[in-house]
């Protein structure tokens, strides 16, 4: 499931309700937007063995916008700064420059999303090959 983490460490499934209830309250006046995903880059992991690629926008205004204000509903304390991008897979460090350059060649002009609603999703945390469900839905301001 294409997602972009507005929460990192993640909340537990047990908080999801209470979460709701807060977030439908801070997003209720928080307009939809149009994000453009249009740049690829990566994350180095594992000591620099390997790397996550990801899209990511090169305007981040409204994003970072929806970001400050998810936290502060959910009083969640980030200690690294919101980078925001949709994962897209991972490679060896040593293939990285094929990998973006055949990406960004892909992707062209980038494409735009809606985002008109923030997602709360959930995978069992036993099983690292289990897929994202949609466990509930805050939808922003304006719509419907």
């Amino acid at each position: 499931m294409p997602h972009i983490n507005l929460v990192f460490p993640f909340v537990p499934v047990s908080e999801f309700p209470n979460c709701v209830v807060r977030l439908k309250t801070a997003l209720s006046e928080f307009p939809a937007f149009v994000l453009s995903l249009d740049d690829v880059s990566f994350f180095p992991q594992k000591r620099n063995k390997t790397a996550t690629y990801h899209l990511q926008p090169s305007i981040t205004s409204n994003i970072d916008s929806l970001f400050a204000v998810v936290s502060s509903a959910l009083g969640t304390k980030n200690t690294k700064k919101f980078h925001a991008h949709m994962t897209l897979g991972q490679c060896e460090m040593s293939e990285i420059q094929t990998v973006l350059t055949e990406t960004q060649a892909w992707l062209g002009d980038g494409f735009d999303c809606v985002i008109d609603h923030v997602s709360l999703i959930s995978r069992d945390p036993n099983n690292r090959t289990d897929l994202f469900r949609v466990v509930d839905v805050v939808k922003l301001g304006g719509t419907n």
